[in-house]
């Protein structure tokens, strides 16, 4: 979950500048080696929000559904972290799997703005270290 939360934090700044990456996957996360701060790198997909082109070259089983549509917005970046977080492991806590749904709901405008997934995110990872403790 602290990798999770750590690349959720950095999708608000990509808002700001009205982009969305559209290629939030693992392989395009990387972790500094001397701390523990994490960033996206690869924004060779990255479009100003919204977009109304379709995009071809992402795998289609890993991307959400809508970028392949033609019109996405800054969500597509919600969904995939919501699958960073399905696909993350089968052992996840309800709670944390019910988060990754939400972000993953199929109306793009159903999903939470990255600010809110993030308030969200800090929540969750407060609860699960507090029970783990």
């Amino acid at each position: 979950m602290n990798e999770i939360y750590k690349v959720l934090n950095n999708v608000p700044n990509i808002e700001k500048i009205y982009k969305s990456s559209n290629d939030i996957c693992w392989q395009n996360i990387v972790k500094y080696c001397d701390n523990d701060k994490w960033f996206l790198i690869d924004f060779e997909f990255a479009c100003y929000s919204p977009q109304y082109k379709k995009e071809e070259g992402l795998e289609k089983n890993t991307h959400e559904p809508e970028i392949r549509e033609g019109y996405h917005d800054t969500s597509t970046d919600i969904w995939s972290v919501g699958f960073l977080i399905i696909g993350h492991s089968l052992r996840l806590p309800i709670e944390i799997r019910n988060f990754g749904e939400t972000l993953m709901k199929s109306n793009p405008q159903e999903r939470p703005k990255a600010i809110d997934a993030l308030t969200d995110a800090k929540e969750l990872y407060k609860k699960i270290l507090t029970f783990s403790e």
